[in-house]
């Protein structure tokens, strides 16, 4: 067994030396740096023990310090427990093991990684939990570790930790997703399974992950293709979360005609793609428009897709009766009255033209209406509410498209009672 040189020091010399120091890799040495004032006798013993292991140590003021060869301490046969969660320790490649289930379902060609090992060796050590009989499992650097043993290695550094299951697995998704070495299909695997196993709502997997609840919905539903589609894992793999949005946003029909475009071999449409696919399918029937249709409205009906038309049981283009937004009706010269939202729309289709709108509103009951301008921002309630967590007070999701073309977002609050 290799050791753990701080294990060593507190065996010989019946301290805690985590206490006194801390130790990192650097290159081909193990650095042990004091954390206080060792005094001449403890310095002196400590000195011994590096001096066993062809160590030396190098005064540099504040950053003075104990540097140990690696190699001399993986062929050392002191017989030491390895401390859990202390520094690096040199594990058998026999005694470690995968955990039950991977993130990965593939490591690719680890030769080139396994060249990298055999020259330099492991610059990152893996984390490892205790599970009893001199075994470990792998919680992090699973690739790491199948390339160090096609390189030959029969040890290697590893950090030990004691870990639940649900920490084990945490941590493992978690630098998975920092390195990007997952495909989105196989983050989506992961997310299923710890939501199964632990009994995870979304939200609360995302805040354990330092993620959103959409970006976990948005990755689940990847496996939708799978489940419902039979889609092969081969060809998930390769999808990413923003083309299986936009495939699952299709119509059935034109949903089913993609997969199968895909299944055939075809090459994968971007998301781009995909969307102005759907586009075509899903695009409403426009009513037929006047004659006289301004380059403003042409350019505006590019830049933002017109929201859906609301219902109306009066004469057309009118509102009194509109469910979609009912505040600030703007009165028209020919008599019609339509609130923002439809006269937004209006305006987009060209059922509406400047002349039409009045300079100055009309007084209604001594209050002065706010009317829409189709020079200023276009407010579009989504029909998306949002609650506060706290106070439980409810708001509207505005999509705002300002004169410019630039797109924001804002909250409004709904009154008790709408």
């Amino acid at each position: 067994m290799s050791v753990d040189f701080l294990s060593v020091l507190s065996k010989r010399l019946g301290i805690d030396a985590a206490d006194y120091f801390t130790s990192e890799i650097e290159g081909e040495y193990l650095i042990v740096r004091p954390r206080q004032y060792l005094g001449t006798e403890l310095f002196g013993k400590v000195m011994d023990v590096v001096r066993e292991f062809d160590g030396s140590y190098v005064s540099a003021g504040k950053k003075s310090h104990f540097a140990i060869p690696l190699s001399k301490l993986a062929s050392s046969e002191e017989k030491v427990t390895p401390q859990v969660g202390s520094s690096v320790v040199y594990l058998p490649t026999d005694c470690l093991f995968s955990l039950p289930f991977q993130a990965r379902m593939e490591n690719g060609d680890l030769n080139e990684l396994a060249e990298s090992i055999g020259e330099l060796g492991i610059l990152e050590p893996i984390l490892v939990r205790p599970k009893g009989d001199g075994n470990y499992e792998i919680v992090c650097g699973q690739r790491r570790f199948k390339a160090a043993v096609l390189a030959g290695l029969d040890k290697v550094p590893c950090i030990i930790r004691e870990m639940s299951d649900e920490e084990a697995y945490l941590a493992q998704l978690t630098e998975n997703i920092q390195r990007h070495d997952l495909s989105d299909y196989e983050k989506a695997r992961m997310l299923k399974y710890l939501i199964d196993k632990f009994g995870y709502t979304q939200e609360q997997l995302a805040k354990k992950i330092g993620k959103t609840q959409p970006w976990i919905s948005h990755h689940l539903a990847i496996l939708k293709l799978e489940t419902e589609y039979n889609m092969s894992r081969d060809i998930l793999e390769k999808l990413t979360e923003f083309q299986v949005r936009q495939i699952l946003s299709a119509p059935e029909d034109k949903r089913k005609e993609i997969i199968e475009k895909i299944e055939k071999g075809e090459e994968i449409p971007s998301a781009r793609e995909i969307e102005a696919e759907v586009k075509e399918v899903v695009a409403p029937t426009a009513p037929s428009q006047p004659e006289e249709v301004s380059a403003q409205t042409e350019e505006v009906e590019v830049e933002v897709e017109a929201p859906p038309e609301p219902k109306r049981s009066v004469e057309p283009y009118t509102c009194s009766d509109c469910k979609v937004n009912t505040y600030y009706p703007t009165f028209l010269k020919d008599g019609r009255v339509l609130c923002p939202t439809c006269l937004q729309y209006a305006w987009r289709k060209g059922l509406v033209k400047p002349d039409d709108i009045p300079e100055e509103p009309p007084e209604q009951s001594g209050e002065k209406e706010e009317i829409w301008s189709p020079k200023g921002p276009i407010d579009m309630d989504t029909g998306v509410e949002v609650e506060c967590p706290e106070c439980k007070a409810v708001f509207r999701l505005i999509h705002v498209l300002n004169s410019s073309g630039k797109v924001t977002h804002k909250l409004e609050k709904k009154e008790v009672g709408e």
